[in-house]
């Protein structure tokens, strides 16, 4: 069943793994989000099918210095 997309997503657009969103992909989803995601119907900071364990982290300094912390700490 077709379902629309709305304008905007108010929990998508503040997430750090967001890569487009005029054609809503994340790192999640790289083909396209779900709907029901984009549309805040469903809380992805739990588990959802094909999200391949890629959830909603909120896209502020603090979580950013986080992530770069842990990928200089992987390449070490």
């Amino acid at each position: 069943m077709y379902q629309p997309y709305q304008q905007q997503s108010r929990q998508c657009e503040r997430c750090l793994n967001l890569i487009e969103r005029t054609r809503k992909r994340c790192v999640a989803f790289p083909h396209g989000i779900p709907p029901e995601l984009w549309n805040d119907e469903i809380d992805h900071t739990l588990a959802y099918p094909d999200d391949g364990g890629v959830r909603f982290e909120e896209n502020t300094l603090s979580t950013m210095r986080k992530r770069q912390a842990a990928e200089r700490r992987s390449r070490a």
